[in-house]
C-alpha cells in the first residue's frame, strides 16, 4: 500500500540543527515523498533503496553463514586494523568545526537589515544552501530544491546570495580563527 511509504522514504532531515526543535518529521518526509512521486529523483532513490535492500538481504545470508571461526578471524583483522591507525594518529594538531547553517541567510540580513525577521533561503534553482532560523519554522530544510521550498512556503524570500559581500564576511571571519 502506497499510503504508509513515505515512512521509509529517506529525506535528509535532522532535528539537531538550531531552530529545528518542534519540527513535525512525518509532516515534512510525507510532504517531500508526495511532492517528490513520479520524479527522476524519486525513480532513483526507489532504485537505490531495492539496491541497498537486495545488499542487505545478502550480507544478512552471508554473516548467517559464518561460523565461530570466521568471526574469531576477522574479529582478528579488525583489532590489527586499529592498532595500525591507533599508531599513525597524529593528535599534534588541531581541528575547529564551525557549523555556519545560516551564515549565507546571515550576510543577506547583514547587507540589507529591512530583511531581519523575515524567512530567507538563500540558493539556485537546484538547491538551497542555507536559510535562516525563520524559515526553519516554516519547516523547510537546506537541502531541499527551490521547486520543493517554494511549494511548501510562499511567505519566505528566496535569494541567490551575494558574493560580493559574501567573500569580505568569510575573510573576516576566517581571520577571527586563525592564530596570528
Amino acid at each position: 500500500m502506497d499510503d504508509d511509504r513515505w515512512q521509509s522514504y529517506n529525506t535528509v532531515y535532522t532535528s539537531a540543527k538550531a531552530g529545528m526543535e518542534g519540527v513535525d518529521k512525518e509532516k515534512v518526509q510525507r510532504i517531500v515523498y508526495e511532492m517528490s512521486k513520479g520524479s527522476k529523483y524519486f525513480q532513483n532513490e526507489e532504485r537505490k533503496e531495492s539496491f541497498i535492500k537486495h545488499k542487505v538481504q545478502n550480507m544478512r545470508l552471508h554473516f548467517s553463514n559464518l561460523t565461530h571461526s570466521d568471526l574469531s578471524h576477522y574479529q582478528k583483522i579488525a583489532d590489527k586494523r586499529i592498532l595500525e591507525l591507533e599508531a599513525s594518529r597524529d593528535l599534534s594538531r588541531i581541528w575547529l568545526h564551525v557549523d555556519m547553517d545560516a551564515f549565507y541567510a546571515a550576510v543577506e540580513t547583514l547587507s540589507n537589515p529591512m530583511l531581519k525577521g523575515i524567512p530567507i533561503a538563500v540558493g539556485t534553482m537546484s538547491m538551497i544552501s542555507t536559510a535562516n532560523y525563520e524559515v526553519c519554522f516554516l519547516h523547510l530544510l537546506s537541502s531541499f530544491n527551490l521547486f520543493h521550498y517554494l511549494f511548501i512556503s510562499f511567505l519566505s524570500l528566496f535569494r541567490p546570495g551575494n558574493l560580493e559581500f559574501v567573500l569580505p564576511c568569510l575573510a573576516l571571519l576566517h581571520g577571527s580563527y586563525v592564530q596570528s
